[in-house]
């Protein structure tokens, strides 16, 4: 409150609560309605970005791709990683991440885009 003012009103920005109670964090609109693709489309960002580097992100797509394709599935995974983080809505959350590699011989810690020092 402020207590110059006599008028007992507080002063700062209003804010709609329910704008953000009606809000879902993890809206995708690009995801599919069906709740298997949906799985398989989440699955395959989580898995990717937790385990999978360099180019093996492009392979894993591609062998879900064609697994969808053998079964007769008329889903298709985007065909990069870019795609699928913005189908899957976790293009805003990856943003932040900053990727490390570990030294096998010291254990130090190097960010993913330095070379390791050789001993």
């Amino acid at each position: 409150m402020n207590s110059d003012s006599g008028s007992g009103k507080e002063e700062g920005v209003e804010t709609d609560v329910e704008e953000f109670v009606n809000e879902d964090p993890f809206d995708a609109p690009n995801m599919p309605e069906n709740p298997v693709y949906w799985f398989i489309a989440t699955f395959a960002i989580l898995f990717i970005l937790h385990y999978v580097v360099n180019k093996g992100a492009a392979v894993l797509i591609e062998f879900i791709n064609q697994l969808l394709k053998i079964y007769g599935k008329d889903f298709q995974l985007p065909t990069s990683l870019i795609g699928l983080q913005r189908m899957t809505g976790f293009s805003n959350y990856a943003n932040g991440i900053k990727k490390s590699v570990v030294c096998e011989d010291c254990h130090k810690v190097y960010e993913q885009n330095v070379s390791l020092p050789t001993h």
